[in-house]
């Protein structure tokens, strides 16, 4: 860990106002600076001056306590897992303890991990109402595979307005564009707002002889693609089995990694 990163861990996890975070951590670095000034290395400041965690609680309880807040301890918990896979936990959950005053709620620490569970989420596989990911499951996010509500992705997404080289959504756009409406080089969409190589739904069935035909004419992957998310469609019972089972692990992935927070 260098100062960079020290800093940047005592601010996330200070949970305090982004105004008085500001005037704290100019304290602490100025602390940090005038050690390394005495001929401390970095390693012996951080190893005199305490655990990022510990400095961050210390912060939150002296400024609430001096503002005679309600707030005794930090508004989240956590869970990390000691295993760790270059440098990362295998496994970070973040998760809110209570709602507070003012704008605390919002600044609690970024989930960071193999598998990252919280507000905000980074990780290989990442959850949350934000998440930048390889894989993620999100309200918004970013990653190779993006699935929720505004998400987009290099590769493949699927969500209410999803955006990459593979869309499949509510609102799709991407190089192929499947769903309701959209805008694609190739789309299959009930509505066409912008596209090359299109098709318009609004009047045929996915089972068409036209659909298929335009199958035909697109690039093997972009064929594939759209194969795979015509049969999604058309059985019903699948794509609801698919978003209950979705919801589903979502909930058991919270209640789980909650519990074990709360017993860390």
């Amino acid at each position: 860990m260098n100062k960079k990163e020290y800093l940047r861990e005592i601010a996330e996890r200070s949970c305090v106002k982004p105004s008085v975070r500001k005037r704290l951590m100019e304290d602490i670095s100025t602390q940090y600076e005038s050690l390394i000034a005495k001929g401390c290395s970095d390693i012996e400041v951080m190893e005199r001056m305490g655990e990022p965690d510990t400095i961050a609680a210390e912060l939150f309880e002296t400024y609430y306590a001096s503002c005679a807040n309600e707030l005794t301890e930090r508004p989240f918990i956590e869970y990390k897992s000691r295993i760790k896979i270059c440098g990362l936990p295998l496994i970070h959950a973040v998760f809110i303890r209570k709602f507070g005053r003012g704008s605390c709620i919002y600044n609690i620490p970024v989930a960071r991990g193999i598998i990252a569970i919280g507000n905000i989420a980074v990780g290989v596989f990442a959850t949350g109402n934000v998440a930048i990911g390889l894989i993620t499951i999100s309200n918004v996010g970013f990653g190779l595979i993006a699935l929720g509500n505004l998400v987009t992705s290099p590769f493949f997404s699927f969500g209410n307005l999803s955006a990459a080289s593979l869309s499949m959504g509510n609102m799709a756009v991407g190089y192929a564009a499947l769903g309701n409406a959209g805008i694609g080089v190739y789309g299959i969409l009930n509505y066409v707002f912008a596209g090359v190589n299109t098709v318009n739904t609004g009047y045929t069935s996915l089972q068409s002889s036209e659909i298929s035909t335009y199958l035909n004419q697109v690039p093997e992957f972009v064929k594939i693609f759209f194969e795979i998310g015509i049969g999604i469609m058309n059985n019903k019972i699948t794509l609801a089995c698919m978003l209950v089972g979705y919801l589903i692990i979502l909930l058991f992935i919270w209640i789980y990694f909650r519990r074990k927070a709360k017993k860390q």
